[in-house]
């Protein structure tokens, strides 16, 4: 099929989400967009990342920081239930045999015990240990940083493409990665068809996708789209701020 891959699946649909910005958002955008593309991260925008970030990182922390106490406090009950059963059986019969003992943990009701445990207490025990939330809670928004901060467009797009090298493609054709000052666009120029192979890549080619990099902050796509697509007017340069410098 000369390596394109195609499916007809909806859950394979690429889900592009309108982004609507007015005249200054959008020279922000842009500037964010150069920011990914070179991987040369301001302080602002990392400021700006960690904050938008927080709220969702601090609440996914907690959720997993209660799930993992809850498991703790409930393998613990479920095993005093499986002692005391075990016990109880002993004092009838002294040898036990381990298929007698693993039959009596087996009829230990789980379900039952998990319903019976305190969940509001536990929470409760969880919302004191701040420290540790707040600390995993860094962790995910350290690691999803580093993701977008280490996009590194120009190890193959050097010099936003005027110094790019020549490469051959899954078919051992010479091609060269995209010179975006020029603003030829081979795969459509449509701001959602430079979304879609930023988002899933290009088959054959070395442009990786980078949908699982930006999933949940897709509008860091945007900003790249918005960037290449500025890159090559340079008329709008000067008004957005923007310098194409190597």
């Amino acid at each position: 099929n000369g390596g394109c891959f195609f499916s007809s699946k909806p859950a394979s649909l690429i889900k592009v989400e309108e982004y609507h910005l007015t005249p200054d958002q959008f020279a922000a955008s842009v500037r964010r967009g150069q920011q990914i593309f070179t991987s040369k991260i301001s302080a602002e925008f990392k400021k700006e990342y960690y904050d938008d970030r927080r709220p969702a990182a601090l609440n996914a922390a907690k959720t997993a920081v209660r799930a993992a106490k809850l498991a703790v406090i409930e393998d613990e009950f479920i095993a005093m239930a499986e002692d005391k059963a075990i016990q109880e059986a002993k004092a009838k019969k002294t040898d036990l045999t381990e298929e007698e003992i693993a039959k009596i943990k087996e009829s230990v009701d789980q379900d039952k015990i998990k319903k019976g445990v305190d969940q509001k207490s536990i929470f409760a025990m969880v919302e004191k240990d701040l420290p540790k939330i707040e600390k995993l809670a860094e962790k995910e928004i350290d690691d999803r940083f580093n993701k977008v901060a280490g996009v590194q467009c120009t190890s193959c797009h050097n010099d936003y493409g005027r110094q790019a090298k020549f490469k051959f493609d899954g078919w051992g054709t010479l091609v060269r990665p995209n010179n975006f000052t020029q603003g030829v666009f081979r795969g459509g120029k449509r701001p959602v068809d430079m979304y879609y192979r930023i988002h899933s890549g290009i088959p054959g080619s070395e442009m990786q996708a980078f949908g699982d990099t930006f999933k949940g902050q897709e509008k860091y796509i945007w900003d790249l789209v918005n960037f290449v697509t500025v890159a090559s007017y340079p008329a709008m340069h000067k008004g957005i701020d923007l310098r194409l410098t190597p």
